[in-house]
């Protein structure tokens, strides 16, 4: 990712679209940057005052930043979504923001400033999502990740590997922690219903892959703000529908 992050940095405009369509490909035939990028496309954005503003100027446009982090990454993220599917408008764009003499200092102008440093915050909470995602992985242990070698009497309802006598082990269903999540850190009620409504869908569908997913998909188009509480349990979730 950010190997594919600095090729759009440094490319020069001719290679610019193509630097542009090799990240929305890696994200897409990726299922850990799929999930944590969409709910950045999922994210409602102010268009009528962040983004291309103009001026009152026919060729001239502010670019102007939302204040929140994830909203400033989803603007450029849609800005280059753009970018890679209509590629001649990059030229007008750009120029009308900085009014540079070539298209090359204004595509250079408009990345220093403008797409570096979100992509700076988009890789700082990509690796805190990893590391609770590591962190979560020591306490979750899902039963369809039961193996269970059976040598005299053994009761492990949630276990990687038990091996011995008499043996029991007892936890939370992930589905259990999420609800917990919920019910602790979530105060708009509306938004803990329907997330918990999505939750207990999933419970109950799990062995139902299609009906499974369909709520997943729900689930994760509900999440929004949330999506740094939960997105260390959808590797988990993910599972289910492989």
């Amino acid at each position: 990712m950010a190997e594919c992050l600095n090729n759009i940095l440094n490319a020069a405009r001719d290679q610019y679209p193509i630097r542009i369509k090799q990240l929305f490909a890696t994200v897409k035939n990726n299922e850990v940057l799929n999930f944590l990028f969409q709910p950045y496309f999922d994210l409602e954005l102010n268009e009528e005052e962040t983004g291309f503003i103009g001026t009152g100027h026919h060729m001239k446009n502010n670019f102007v930043i939302p204040e929140n982090d994830d909203e400033e990454i989803a603007l450029i993220l849609n800005v280059l979504k753009f970018y890679g599917e209509h590629e001649d408008r990059i030229n007008d764009c750009t120029r009308s923001v900085y009014m540079q003499n070539t298209y090359d200092e204004n595509l250079y102008l408009f990345n220093r400033n403008i797409v570096e440093p979100a992509f700076k915050k988009l890789m700082r909470k990509m690796q805190y999502k990893l590391e609770d995602i590591n962190a979560t992985q020591k306490e979750i242990m899902e039963e369809h990740e039961i193996k269970i070698f059976n040598i005299g009497t053994i009761n492990a309802t949630q276990s990687q590997v038990a091996i011995g006598e008499n043996i029991t082990q007892q936890s939370e269903s992930i589905f259990e922690k999420m609800k917990k999540e919920i019910n602790s850190k979530i105060e708009n009620e509306k938004d803990k219903e329907e997330l918990l409504s999505c939750v207990t869908e999933m419970e109950r569908n799990k062995n139902h892959k299609e009906i499974f997913r369909s709520y997943y998909d729900k689930f994760i188009n509900r999440l929004g703000i949330y999506m740094s509480i939960f997105g260390p349990f959808l590797p988990y979730l993910v599972d289910y529908f492989k």
